[in-house]
């Protein structure tokens, strides 16, 4: 006897995180009897290369300037960025702020109208400046 199951994300059972691509599917119960034994196998799976590089833990940074000693939060909106998709939204985004890419050297630039300062405490509490290959 043998039966297929088809997986659809689309119609999981539950979500995790509010994501059609973190779901759970519940498989009905399969009878088996006493002394008996079963083979459960993927025939075929289609897994998105994809992944959510920006999210609530790490999206935002606290930043300033020596001129005007204001503290502001850039929030950056979580989900899946290119160099070129995340360059677009800092240089709309960041206040007083210039962002330029290098596909060279792979690094963004960041120069601002003063001297720019990047607080502590975002460091501490925020890998949004890993992201952007600060250490």
């Amino acid at each position: 006897m043998s039966f297929q199951t088809h997986l659809n994300s689309k119609y999981a059972d539950s979500y995790n995180n509010n994501s059609i691509s973190d779901c759970n599917f519940y498989l009905p119960p399969i009878d088996v009897p006493n002394d008996n034994q079963i083979n459960v196998s993927i025939q075929s799976a289609n897994i998105c290369y994809s992944f959510y590089n920006i999210n609530t833990s790490n999206n935002f940074l606290k930043y300033g300037f020596n001129n005007d000693q204001i503290l502001r939060t850039l929030t950056i909106i979580p989900g899946n960025y290119t160099c070129y998709t995340l360059l677009d939204y800092l240089y709309a985004n960041f206040y007083n702020i210039i962002v330029t890419y290098n596909s060279t050297t792979n690094k963004y630039t960041c120069t601002g109208v003063s001297d720019l300062i990047l607080y502590y405490e975002s460091f501490i509490f925020s890998p949004c400046f890993t992201l952007l290959g600060f250490q």
